[in-house]
């Protein structure tokens, strides 16, 4: 596991890549990279956009680039169906909570053995968290369209 200093550091976390250099790889990544379809990514990103980017000319910023590559080789040596079922358990373990109760007690305990947790986070905070997870973004547009004028945005 990358150490916490190391994770919080700027130059660890953000990698500027041409976006050749990510969809071919770059120096330094595993040999499993190629394995996974970035183009195919990338096109379904600015799908029904009109962005069209010039491969050795246009940049991205990846998010913490050693562990992109860790998780490549540790997707290539990982039988598919465990993957499968990390992503169902991933499902899960996100939507039960915001199902029935008894889901968010069984959450609720395992927290308490797990992580000591003294107490249940408030019902309501937990839709406020989720609301803004999953809307955000496009609360934040909305607001911004009804209670900025156009001059205010530009800035």
């Amino acid at each position: 596991m990358t150490p916490v200093e190391v994770r919080r550091s700027g130059t660890h976390l953000f990698h500027e890549v041409s976006v050749s250099q990510l969809i071919q790889g770059s120096s330094g990544g595993p040999a499993h990279w190629n394995q996974h379809k970035w183009q195919k990514y990338i096109d379904l990103v600015f799908a029904n956009t009109s962005v069209v980017l010039d491969q050795n000319v246009d940049r991205v910023i990846v998010m913490d680039l050693p562990y992109l590559h860790k998780l490549a080789t540790l997707l290539a040596d990982t039988k598919p169906v465990i993957i499968e079922k990390f992503l169902w358990w991933s499902v899960f373990s996100t939507v039960a909570p915001m199902t029935l109760s008894a889901f968010r007690d069984l959450g609720f305990e395992f927290s308490k053995a797990v992580f000591g947790l003294q107490q249940r986070t408030p019902r309501w905070k937990s839709c406020t968290a989720n609301v803004n997870a999953n809307f955000g973004m496009a609360l934040s547009y909305l607001y911004v369209k009804r209670h900025f004028d156009q001059t205010s945005r530009q800035k």
